[in-house]
C-alpha cells in the first residue's frame, strides 16, 4: 500500500510543479494546435466562399437572333438648307 501512496505523491508533485521541458512541450503542443485550428477554419471559409461563387447563377444573355439594324440615312445638309429657304417647316431628320 505504501508504494501506491508514494506513486500518488510523485504524480501530485509532477502535476503541481512540472519540469520546465515538460511544461514547455505542453505550451508548444497547445500553440501548434491553435495554429492548426485557425488555419483549418480559414481554409474552410475560403473553400465555402469559392463554392458559393461557383454556384452563383451567371447573368443570362438575351436569347434569339435579331436582324441587323437598318442603317439610318445620313441627313443631307443641302436638303435641309433648301427646305429652310423654301419655308417648309417639315424637315425630316
Amino acid at each position: 500500500m505504501g508504494t501506491v501512496i508514494d506513486q500518488l505523491r510523485q504524480t501530485m508533485a509532477l502535476l503541481l510543479e512540472p519540469p520546465i521541458p515538460l511544461a514547455s512541450a505542453w505550451v508548444a503542443w497547445l500553440a501548434f494546435g491553435l495554429v492548426l485550428a485557425f488555419w483549418y477554419n480559414r481554409a474552410k471559409a475560403a473553400a465555402a466562399a469559392m463554392e458559393e461563387s461557383l454556384n452563383r447563377p451567371l447573368p443570362r444573355s438575351k436569347s434569339g437572333v435579331r436582324p441587323p439594324a437598318k442603317p439610318q440615312p445620313k441627313p443631307d445638309a443641302f436638303e435641309e438648307l433648301q427646305s429652310l429657304l423654301d419655308g417648309n417647316s417639315t424637315v425630316q431628320s
